[in-house]
């Protein structure tokens, strides 16, 4: 309670060495002895209790990913630190500030979202490598057989695999009951289940029946054997895991520390204490001897002055989505135009102010321009919209009156702002839903296809419509 009471007046007070809560983490990650670089492993990576994945790495990938494993929970404990540190704990009770300082101390020193296990190791050969994964419907007989071989991998398993979920104390061991081993040519024959399959498929968990399966490594990468739709890391990169059958670089993206560390950083900027706090730190990361790799990277960020961050211009504003009204429905009728607001969505586009210029310039402004601008458009045009958006039989004409008439889009009477977007890793993301995310856009356009002066000049307005809002 000493501790709690000197917590709660800190809080209060601006900071000053030796009047803080004590920075903590949990230990760092470590390699397992026993590892050879002539050899590749399986590894288990998996994140709380409802995100997993697996992954063929060799062992310069091992170290690179126990060094981002390392970064991301350092950066995540500080993140943590400075945003309790900084609060002000205002509107809350006694007993509501102590329940909420135990839980920052659990949480501080004690929990480590991530989890890694090396789970199966091979001679380092020519690819494909085949790896069978036990299922739930494998014979006792053969767990048995299982068993015995994962105990013949020297380094397997000597990562803990249980996770305590804080507060509530639920234990989980994500995967820890599959095993998983090497074989060869598929030489056992233990299963007829093959991912990627015939059709080149990666896998898809929910198809197996908990059988087990074989995955084919052609190289080195991974895949997701379970990932919880409503979990939200708050990382952009999460959702590319279904690329992980291609590359490996995915994990090092989604293990990434460089928006916890840029979040500190900017906060930071307005505190008068800034340099205690930091050298509070970076002093124990000192005394606990993490390696000097680890903390020159994070102070690279946190100390230097004139660290920046790469940015995207983009010009953003807000486009009103109208659609007709439904006046009856035996029999159906609706209203002449789209006249019922059903949303509005603001839209990005390109950096560049004279390529913006030229596109607002040159859209339909009303209903009119674009229903004459509609009905005067070539049906070839039409027919690659619906090839392409997946309209399957429809004729040029019904889709033009049940989609291109009954629903249009005219921009807002709002001039378009200048917005920037942070590039941690100096490139744009991959996928478009990630860049709705983080820039409060629901639509983009000139950001991922290459929009020139020249290629809006030799459209029509209409057709720069239809390609801005129908060409997804």
């Amino acid at each position: 309670m000493k501790f709690i009471k000197l917590f709660e007046r800190f809080l209060q007070e601006n900071y000053s060495a030796g009047e803080h809560p004590n920075f903590g983490m949990p230990s760092l990650y470590e390699m397992p002895s026993g590892l050879s670089k002539n050899k590749v492993y399986i590894i288990r990576l998996t994140l709380l209790c409802e995100n997993g994945i697996y992954a063929l790495v060799d062992y310069p990938q091992l170290e690179k990913i126990y060094k981002a494993l390392n970064l991301n929970l350092i950066s995540s404990k500080i993140s943590w630190y400075t945003n309790k540190i900084y609060e002000k704990g205002r509107g809350r009770s006694a007993e509501q500030q102590d329940i909420s300082n135990r839980y920052f101390l659990k949480v501080l020193t004690e929990e480590k979202e991530w989890n890694i296990e090396v789970v199966a190791e091979s001679e380092r050969e020519q690819f494909p490598y085949y790896v069978y994964f036990s299922g739930g419907q494998d014979s006792s007989t053969l767990i048995k057989k299982l068993e015995d071989l994962s105990k013949s991998c020297k380094v397997c398993g000597e990562d803990p695999s249980v996770t305590d979920t804080t507060p509530s104390g639920i234990k989980c061991s994500l995967g820890s009951e599959q095993f998983v081993t090497f074989d060869p040519n598929m030489e056992m024959g233990i299963s007829n289940i093959v991912f990627p399959d015939s059709e080149g498929n990666p896998l898809d968990p929910d198809s197996t029946g908990e059988r087990g399966y074989y995955m084919r490594f052609d190289s080195l990468s991974g895949f997701c054997f379970s990932a919880s739709p409503g979990y939200d890391i708050g990382d952009r990169y999460w959702a590319k895991w279904p690329e992980l059958d291609k590359k490996n670089s995915i994990i090092f993206n989604i293990l990434s520390y460089k928006p916890d560390l840029v979040e500190v950083k900017e906060r930071l900027k307005r505190e008068s204490t800034a340099r205690n706090f930091l050298d509070h730190i970076f002093a124990y990361l000192i005394d606990i001897e993490a390696p000097h790799y680890l903390i020159s990277e994070i102070s690279e960020i946190l100390n230097k002055d004139d660290f920046e961050i790469q940015t995207l211009d983009y010009y953003y504003l807000d486009i009103d989505e109208f659609q007709k009204r439904i006046l009856s429905f035996e029999p159906l009728k609706t209203s002449a135009y789209p006249d019922f607001k059903n949303a509005t969505h603001r839209i990005a586009l390109p950096g560049d102010k004279k390529l913006v210029d030229a596109i607002l310039e040159k859209l339909p402004k009303n209903y009119k321009e674009i229903y004459l601008g509609l009905d005067s458009l070539d049906s070839k045009i039409i027919d690659k919209l619906i090839k392409k958006n997946g309209w399957g039989n429809s004729d040029a004409e019904e889709y033009k009156n049940k989609v291109l008439k009954y629903y249009i889009y005219l921009i807002g009477d709002k001039s378009p702002t200048l917005g920037k977007l942070k590039l941690y890793d100096e490139e744009l993301p991959t996928d478009k839903e990630d860049f709705v995310k983080e820039t409060q856009c629901r639509l983009d356009y000139g950001i991922y296809k290459s929009v020139t002066l020249e290629y809006i000049n030799s459209l029509s307005p209409i057709e720069l419509y239809l390609d801005m809002f129908f060409s997804k």
